[in-house]
């Protein structure tokens, strides 16, 4: 517990529940739990704070709760006539946590529901819940009350992959498209993968701005491209280097991602109708 807040809520109680003495060597287990936490006020039972959630907690995700948990009402709690603290020092909280562990099957994988034509998307999705440091910093997301009233991209997703991860049959996406704003009709449309995918970690980059994690996916998926053209007759040459989140590749008559990748940074010979401007050089090969 922390009794005066983190940095992103100081006014604000956080409270977490973290699994401790596992031993060090043991990295392949996973404790699946449904888990509450309650702040009992003594005077009036109604107005005890309660929040529950769900959480696999594992050798890199030990802990789970919440950094806001009474909503900012921090000097409500520790005002003695309140009813939170005990009497008579009127010093400590009474905090009840009920722990529910869930069994699940190993190794299970329940895919996704395709809308009509969502293939697309749902590929999209799969790449990015199998990242394990994307769906870590999904699930640390924080929400708010308006984020369940709109619904917003970061809670449905966080829903979505909660429901990949603990689930045992096929997961519907429409909770996810109904945050982009999408209607039925537009689920039976084809969009560009690369467009979606850059407009989802737009969205997410958005929630994480001023957090610990903030820049997260451009540091995990932005490199840098260097081209550069050079003149096989003339000496004359140009460079130029660019960002990119996402490359296309070439499939056809490749053997897997290696080779596709290797015929995408081959040398071009730039002739015919695409012969290379030059300036004062005219038109050239390359």
């Amino acid at each position: 517990m922390f009794p005066e807040g983190r940095p992103m809520y100081p006014k604000d109680l956080a409270i977490f529940v973290e699994l401790v003495k596992v031993d060090a060597k043991l990295t392949d287990w996973h404790l699946h739990c449904n888990f509450s936490i309650t702040v009992v006020n003594h005077l009036d039972s109604t107005k005890s704070i309660s929040k529950a959630s769900s959480h696999i907690f594992c050798s890199n995700q030990k802990d789970r709760g919440f950094d806001s948990f009474t909503n900012s009402k921090l000097e409500e709690v520790y005002n003695p006539t309140s009813g939170y603290l005990i009497a008579p020092k009127y010093k400590d909280l009474e905090i009840l946590c009920e722990i529910t562990p869930i069994e699940r099957k190993e190794n299970v994988y329940v895919g996704l529901e395709n809308q009509g034509a969502t293939c697309y998307l749902n590929s999209l999705l799969q790449s990015l819940f199998h990242i394990p440091k994307i769906r870590f910093e999904v699930y640390n997301i924080q929400t708010i009350e308006d984020d369940i009233n709109k619904p917003t991209i970061p809670l449905a997703l966080q829903a979505l992959f909660y429901r990949l991860q603990c689930e045992d049959q096929a997961v519907s996406t429409k909770q996810l498209t109904k945050s982009f704003g999408w209607t039925t009709a537009d689920s039976f449309k084809q969009h560009d993968v690369q467009e979606l995918s850059r407009i989802l970690i737009e969205n997410l980059e958005k929630k994480l701005k001023g957090t610990p994690t903030e820049g997260l996916f451009e540091k995990l998926f932005k490199g840098e491209v260097y081209s550069y053209i050079k003149c096989v007759k003339v000496t004359c040459s140009t460079h130029k280097i660019e960002d990119f989140y996402d490359i296309s590749l070439n499939v056809k008559g490749c053997n897997g991602l290696i080779d596709s990748f290797k015929k995408y940074c081959e040398t071009e010979i730039l002739d015919g109708d695409n012969k290379y401007n030059a300036g004062k050089y005219g038109l050239q090969c390359y």
